[in-house]
């Protein structure tokens, strides 16, 4: 006797490609994309996150997710390198930053809020696709590499010049 296929639309049947918990989609053209190609470990951990982030709202408010540096941290990337990574991410277009954070006393201080560029955000807006001005990964690598010295020159200024002996 010959098995039979079972399929998806069949009444009665399982479904085999079923997900078994909560999942985050990504279209095959971002991860297909030259900004996608050119991220570094701690950008995708920094992606990762704000997916996870966005898990645990139930998949709402795309365009307000508000992460600490103590999530990043507490996911595994180091403090000293979030700032440059999210410098990376915004150059690429993958993420905008929505509003500023500011450090400060408990009651000042505020995370800042970053959307996904590839994914809707809540209120029904459109992904913006910024990603999609790189179409090599030249290009994006320039972005980077671009976005990265701003880090560092930002990182150069001294705060208070010491006067002359």
């Amino acid at each position: 006797m010959k098995p039979r296929h079972r399929t998806a639309g069949s009444a009665g049947h399982r479904r085999y490609n079923r997900i078994s918990g909560q999942f985050s989609a990504v279209l095959i053209e971002t991860l297909e994309s030259p900004a996608w190609r050119v991220l570094s470990l701690s950008a995708r951990r920094v992606l990762a996150r704000h997916h996870i982030e966005l898990a645990q709202r139930g998949g709402q408010g795309s365009a307000g997710l508000c992460t600490t540096y103590d999530r990043f941290q507490e996911y595994g990337i180091e403090r000293h390198c979030i700032a440059p990574v999210i410098r990376e991410l915004v150059a690429l277009g993958l993420v905008r930053i929505t509003r500023e954070g500011r450090a400060g006393n408990s009651e000042h201080r505020r995370p800042t809020c970053y959307q996904l560029t590839f994914l809707h955000a809540a209120d029904g807006e459109r992904p913006t696709h910024d990603w999609r001005r790189f179409q090599t990964t030249a290009e994006a690598r320039g972005a980077v590499k671009t976005a990265r010295a701003q880090s560092s020159q930002q990182d150069a200024i001294p705060v208070r010049e010491t006067a002359p002996v």
